[in-house]
C-alpha cells in the first residue's frame, strides 16, 4: 500500500523525530540509572486519592493511541505544518522533561504495596516492575496526552465524525487520571505537565513565526 502525502518536509520531520525519540530513549535511561537524592514531589491531595487498579486499562491503553496519533501524522495529515507542530510540541516538552530530570531529580513515595489477585492487579505489578517512581515531572504520560488530544482536535476531517471529539475527551481525561490513581504520578506532577502544555502549546500553535520571520526580511 502507497503511504499517502510523502513529501519531502514530511520525511524530514518524520526522520528527525525518530532520531530524536532514540536520543530521548537513550538519555531518559542513562538518568534512571543514576544514584542521587531524589527531591520528593507529593502534596496531601495525593494521600485523599484511593489506589484503584482498573485504571491500568487506560494507563496502558496510552501507547497505543500515541501509536495511532504517530501513524495519523506521520502519514495521513495532510496539512504538513500540523505534524510539524506536534512534533516540536513532543520534542520541546520531552526536551524540558530532560532538563528538569537532570537538574532536578526528582520522585515520589505513593506507591502502595499491591495485595490481592487477579489480571488487573497483575498488569499494576508489572507496570511497577518495569517503570520506576523516580524522574516523574512533569508527567510525559499526561504531557503526551494533552499534546496529542490538542493536535487531534484541531483536525476538522476527524472531528467532523461523530463521536469523535467525545473519545478524544475522554481519553484524555481517563489517562490523565489513570496516572493518579495508580500512584504513579502526583498531582504536582500532572499540573506541571499542563502547564508545559499551555506553554507549547503557546509557542506553535498561537506564535506567528512566519509574520515575524517576514518581519525581520524587512527590516534587514
Amino acid at each position: 500500500m502507497r503511504v499517502k502525502f510523502m513529501d519531502k518536509e514530511r520525511k524530514k520531520i518524520i526522520v528527525s523525530f525518530s532520531l530524536y525519540l532514540v536520543v530521548y530513549l537513550i538519555a531518559f535511561a542513562a538518568l534512571e540509572q543514576r544514584k542521587v537524592p531524589m527531591n520528593m514531589v507529593m502534596t496531601k491531595f495525593d494521600l485523599l486519592i484511593p489506589f484503584c487498579e482498573y485504571f491500568v486499562v487506560p494507563y496502558f491503553f496510552w501507547f497505543l493511541y500515541l501509536i495511532v496519533t504517530g501513524i495519523y501524522f506521520g502519514f495521513f495529515c495532510e496539512d504538513v505544518d500540523e505534524v510539524k507542530k506536534l512534533a516540536n510540541s513532543f520534542m520541546m516538552g520531552m526536551s524540558v522533561f530532560l532538563l528538569v530530570s537532570l537538574f532536578f531529580p526528582n520522585g515520589h513515595l505513593l506507591r502502595p504495596v499491591i495485595r490481592g489477585e487477579g489480571f488487573f492487579i497483575s498488569l499494576v505489578e508489572f507496570l511497577y516492575s518495569i517503570d520506576t517512581s523516580t524522574n516523574v515531572f512533569p508527567s510525559m504520560h499526561v504531557f503526551c496526552t494533552n499534546a496529542a488530544a490538542i493536535a487531534l482536535l484541531r483536525q476538522k476531517n476527524l472531528t467532523r465524525r461523530k463521536g469523535f471529539t467525545l473519545f478524544v475527551h475522554l481519553m484524555t481525561i481517563l489517562i490523565v487520571l489513570s496516572t493518579l490513581f495508580l500512584k504513579q504520578h502526583s498531582v504536582i506532577d500532572a499540573v506541571g505537565a499542563i502547564l508545559l502544555n499551555g506553554v507549547c502549546y503557546g509557542v506553535f500553535y498561537r506564535f506567528k513565526f512566519h509574520l515575524v520571520k517576514k518581519k525581520l526580511k524587512t527590516m534587514f
